[in-house]
């Protein structure tokens, strides 16, 4: 959460041993602001957001059709990630074939050992990278099942699923769909959602950062930015 006044984050503190609530870092510290944004209670704050989830509602039609390309951009990057796993197979198959002639070569007399060693660390150093890549292309793909699942779930009912969160649930939540809030005399002045979530927004390759300010909001004008409602 960020202060709607100066745009500093907001903090998090207990008073007393019983209030929590937050407050503008602009007030504190050697890098004040001269702000003077009230605090707001934490559970104020909790029901803000909550409030929030409710205006970003899908009718269930755009659910369905979302919910279709969504998985089918699942199972195609799901395609892709296969493929790259195949490639890389082959390449850590190609580096050991490499490893095992340089080895016979030495054993036949062919070739120096400072060549033999100053070529084993080339080969190692390669089949390191290519194990990273590996692992890295099977959490990539597993990071964007879950965001995007993730996002299929809210889609339908978005204050619901996440009245119905545990707290560590609600926080994947929040850092999958915003990307910042501010709060400016104990409401919402306006939200950034994350282009990670973008694909209820558009197209899943849409990269566009996406705004919307709760006053007056409408959802079909804010899931379709280019054609406003005139209802």
């Amino acid at each position: 959460m960020h202060c709607g006044e100066c745009g500093r984050r907001l903090s998090l503190t207990l008073a007393k041993g019983r209030y929590l609530y937050f407050y503008c870092l602009g007030q504190r510290g050697t890098a004040r602001t001269g702000c003077r944004q009230p605090y707001i209670l934490a559970g104020d704050a909790e029901a803000l957001v909550e409030d929030l989830y409710r205006q970003i509602q899908l009718p269930r039609s755009w659910v369905r059709r979302l919910t279709e390309e969504l998985e089918a951009e699942i199972v195609e990057r799901q395609a892709e990630a296969s493929e790259r796993r195949v490639l890389l197979t082959k390449t850590l198959a190609k580096l050991a074939q490499e490893r095992g002639k340089l080895l016979q070569a030495f054993y036949a007399n062919a070739i120096p050992l400072d060549l033999l060693k100053a070529e084993q660390d080339r080969i190692g150093a390669a089949e390191q990278a290519v194990k990273a890549e590996l692992e890295t292309t099977e959490g990539n793909l597993d990071g964007w099942q879950d965001i995007l699942r993730t996002a299929i779930r809210l889609a339908g009912n978005c204050r619901a699923a996440y009245l119905k969160a545990r707290p560590s649930v609600r926080r994947r939540f929040n850092d999958a769909v915003l990307e910042a809030v501010y709060i400016r005399y104990r409401k919402i002045g306006r939200a950034n959602f994350s282009e990670v979530f973008a694909p209820l927004f558009s197209r899943p390759s849409s990269n566009r950062r996406l705004k919307v300010d709760p006053r007056g909001f409408e959802p079909l004008t804010f899931w379709l930015p280019a054609r406003r409602s005139t209802s």
